[in-house]
Formats: structure tokens, C-alpha cells, sequence
């Protein structure tokens, strides 16, 4: 029983690791010592005979739920042989190859804001890299999705296991928290009522006490928005600094959208 508390301390460790790290290897030593002989010889016959379809949804539903480090600490052989792993080395040519496509653009701009002139093929070359590891994100999604609905899985728990296989945890994380300041501020500006409240429950509003400290906060980013749209004179600069201002204003007021509609229960 030591050992499993272990596993499951470990598993919990590598909630927020890196699917590449070091961790995850010893969190897969540790798994294989907790797995009983009899066990391990039902695996190895199970893999020799072919997984079927229902073994393979209830491993892939299982293994939806981890964390990238989480799903690659599980031995191959935990696994289907319909695993989520069978196209990892394309997706790491996507992730790599968009990372690099993301610190060209930004190495473009800066030498747009900086004066210097690119070459005239270079925001072509980049645009159309992008559109192909686009395209190439977008097949891995489509195939890992069929590759579920084939296990047994429904179409939203597929594509979720599908988002939480080619989506790193961060950057789903950071869409989620963007869709849930959008809602919340079209809630707020719509003046719906309380979200998620059940019924015959009472919202205990907590917003109140820190709208001045926010409102006050908005002010300063109104005023450094007009003073900087005034003060600077380069259009490339000035147009990504307005923009940048106003994101941030928009930000303080769905984040205080959010504490208002989101009550505590």
C-alpha cells in the first residue's frame, strides 16, 4: 500500500511537470514495481491477442483525464495498442515548429518597430509555415478524435481527449481562462443574474469589496492609454501600445465582471 501512495503522490507531482522531464520516467519506474506478476502477465497476454474496441475507449477515457506528463508516465503497456502515443513525434514537430514560427514573427516585428526592412519574402515564408503546422495541428486533432470515437468514447469526451493530447496544459488553461473572463463580461454587461448558482441556493456576493481598489486600477490604465496615445510619435509603436492598453483595460473590467456574475454558494 506504501508503494501505491507513492504512485499516486507522484502522479499528482507531475500535474504541472513538462511530459519531457525527468520525472516522468521515475513515476513510470515506480508504476511498473506496484504492478503485481499476474497482473503484468494478463497485460502481455491482452497485447498479443489485440486490445478490443471497449478496452481500448476505457484506456483512452482513463488517460484523458491525466496530464500530458501524466499520460506519458503510464507504461506502454498499461496502454491499447490504440494509445494516445502512436503520433507523438508529429506532434512535437508541430508544437517545435510553431514555437519557431511564433519567434520569427517576433523577431519580424521587431525589426519593423526598430526600422530595419525585412527581406520581402520573409512575412510570406512565415505566413505560409504557419498555415501548414496549422493544417498539420489540425489533422492530428482530427485523427486522434476519430481514433477515440473508434475506442467507444462520445464526441465531446473524444475531443476532449483528443484537445488534451495535442493542446500543452498551459495553453489550454490560458483559452479557458480568455473564454471564461468573454462570458463573464457579456453576462455582466447583459445583467443576467448569478452563474452556476443552483437552485434554492443563496450567492454571497464578494465583489463589493474590491470594485474601488479595480475601478481604481481601470483609471490608472485610462489615463496612461490616453497619455502614451498622445506622447508617442512612431505609428508601429504607438498602434501596438494602444492596443496593448486597451487589452488591459478590458482585462480589469471582465476580471471584476467575473467576481460579480461568478458569486461564491
Amino acid at each position: 500500500m506504501q508503494r501505491a501512495y507513492t504512485v499516486y503522490a507522484r502522479m499528482d507531482a507531475l500535474a504541472e511537470a513538462d511530459e519531457e522531464g525527468p520525472q516522468v520516467e521515475e513515476t513510470a519506474r515506480a508504476i511498473v514495481e506496484t504492478i503485481p506478476d499476474e497482473a503484468a502477465q494478463a497485460m502481455i497476454a491482452a497485447e498479443s491477442r489485440g486490445a478490443t474496441h471497449k478496452e481500448a475507449g476505457f484506456a483512452d477515457a482513463l488517460l484523458a483525464e491525466f496530464t500530458p506528463a501524466q499520460a506519458a508516465a503510464v507504461p506502454p503497456r498499461c496502454r491499447t495498442p490504440q494509445g494516445a502515443c502512436r503520433m507523438t513525434a508529429w506532434r512535437k514537430v508541430v508544437r517545435w515548429g510553431l514555437a519557431g514560427a511564433a519567434a520569427c514573427e517576433l523577431a519580424l516585428i521587431v525589426c519593423a518597430v526598430g526600422g530595419a526592412r525585412a527581406a520581402p519574402a520573409a512575412w510570406p515564408a512565415v505566413g505560409s509555415t504557419v498555415a501548414a503546422l496549422m493544417t498539420g495541428a489540425t489533422a492530428l486533432l482530427l485523427l486522434d478524435h476519430r481514433r477515440h470515437r473508434r475506442g467507444g468514447l462520445h464526441r465531446r469526451a473524444a475531443f476532449l481527449a483528443a484537445t488534451a493530447h495535442n493542446v500543452p496544459t498551459p495553453v489550454r488553461k490560458l483559452i479557458s481562462h480568455k473564454i471564461t473572463l468573454a462570458t463573464s463580461f457579456v453576462r455582466w454587461t447583459t445583467r443576467r443574474g448569478p452563474h452556476g448558482v443552483p437552485d434554492g441556493a443563496y450567492p454571497v456576493p464578494y465583489a463589493p469589496a474590491q470594485t474601488a481598489t479595480l475601478y481604481g486600477l481601470l483609471f490608472v490604465c485610462i489615463v496612461e492609454t490616453v497619455a502614451l496615445a498622445c506622447l508617442i510619435p512612431w505609428p508601429v509603436v504607438h498602434t501596438a501600445t494602444l492596443v496593448l492598453d486597451i487589452g488591459g483595460c478590458y482585462f480589469l473590467l471582465a476580471l471584476h465582471a467575473s467576481c460579480v456574475v461568478r458569486a461564491r454558494t
